[in-house]
């Protein structure tokens, strides 16, 4: 379960799943046993001259202290021998018997094969968002993320955290996200989506910067801290970067000027009202509405949406298109409506086959 990083993350990458202790102490107590069955049938074979098997067969019953009969009659030197093998068995399987105890008592067995799980879990997912970060953004953008039902892996340094994502039922691995080896257990060459929300604008520049190395197609968001980072966080290889307090400062003024407009705004772009949504959607090659007018199409009459927008294939942004508009194929729309209305035309424009 262990994967090795480079040393100033191991610890973190460790306590994720924390094979690596566990293993450890698992392979020592194993270690010990084995030797101890080594130089008790090595010991034999030399001071009384049996073969392996009869040899093997005495250590065996000698340090598990089962009380059979010798396999031939020991001499002295021999049973000087089998006195210290005794004692070194009982020690051993003292030894053996505390570990599995203390593993037990500090639930070390039970979160080792919960992260196992976990881990055969995270490399069977595809198309997936990757969320580094579980402070108090990455727990807001969490909660959103399962909301909408959208599968996620949270990478999070600090194992303090590690009970809250258990009891969120999330999947997560509690890593440094600016390791490559990190970003690989958490499947990003399969991934869809990453968003950078680290404390410090130094670490999301450089997860950025590993993570569009590591996948060119997939989508980054990062997260600034201050306004001088942000340029800095694209030039990475972010697509889009998020300044949380550039936008709760706007908020606060629009709230202020236009409170209104900020509440339409919230309503529409909320998870939790059902009435009304704002959603994009992508128009298919094979759209059975590709190079139909936005009235030609009769979007308004057949769904009850509004197009607000669209973002074409040159990533140029169209505002309120008029109704002479082509919907092309490779653009993406943007639409308001009650939810139920837009998963119909997200229905018509892929001719009712599910998107991936």
């Amino acid at each position: 379960m262990a994967i090795n990083v480079t040393m100033h993350s191991t610890r973190s990458f460790e306590l994720i799943y924390n094979g690596n202790q566990v293993k450890s102490r698992l392979r020592f107590v194993a270690l010990q046993i084995l030797g101890l069955l080594v130089l008790g049938t090595t010991g034999y074979m030399i001071i009384e001259g049996w073969g392996v098997l009869d040899a093997l067969y005495m250590t065996v019953i000698t340090v598990t202290t089962v009380g059979l009969g010798e396999v031939r009659t020991l001499g002295g030197s021999g049973r000087i021998f089998t006195i210290i093998l005794v004692v070194l068995g009982v020690a051993v399987w003292a030894y053996a018997l505390g570990s599995f105890s203390q593993l037990l008592i500090e639930g070390e067995l039970r979160n080792y094969f919960l992260r196992r799980r976990l881990r055969s879990m995270i490399s069977g997912m595809e198309n997936h968002t990757i969320l580094c970060g579980f402070g108090r953004i990455g727990q807001i953008v969490a909660s959103e993320l399962a909301r909408e039902k959208i599968p996620f892996v949270v990478i999070e340094k600090e194992p303090a955290l590690e009970e809250q994502l258990k009891h969120a039922g999330y999947m997560y691995i509690i890593g440094d996200a600016t390791e490559e080896e990190v970003l690989k257990a958490a499947g990003i060459e399969k991934a869809r989506c990453l968003i950078s929300a680290l404390g410090t604008d130094a670490s999301n520049v450089y997860t950025v910067l590993i993570a569009r190395d590591l996948n060119p197609r997939l989508y980054i968001v990062g997260r600034s801290e201050d306004e001088t980072a942000e340029d800095k966080i694209l030039r990475a290889g972010a697509d889009k970067v998020i300044s949380p307090y550039l936008i709760g400062a706007h908020s606060l003024a629009q709230a202020a000027v236009r409170p209104h407009v900020l509440n339409f705004i919230e309503v529409a772009t909320s998870t939790t009202n059902v009435e009304l949504a704002i959603e994009e959607i992508p128009v298919p090659d094979d759209s059975p509405l590709a190079g139909q007018t936005l009235v030609g199409a009769h979007l308004r009459d057949r769904f009850g949406i509004i197009v607000v927008g669209s973002k074409t294939k040159s990533q140029d942004m169209i505002f309120n298109p008029p109704g002479d508009y082509v919907i092309t194929p490779g653009e993406v729309l943007i639409a308001m409506g009650k939810r139920e209305s837009l998963q119909a035309l997200r229905e018509a424009l892929t001719g009712g086959k599910a998107q991936v």
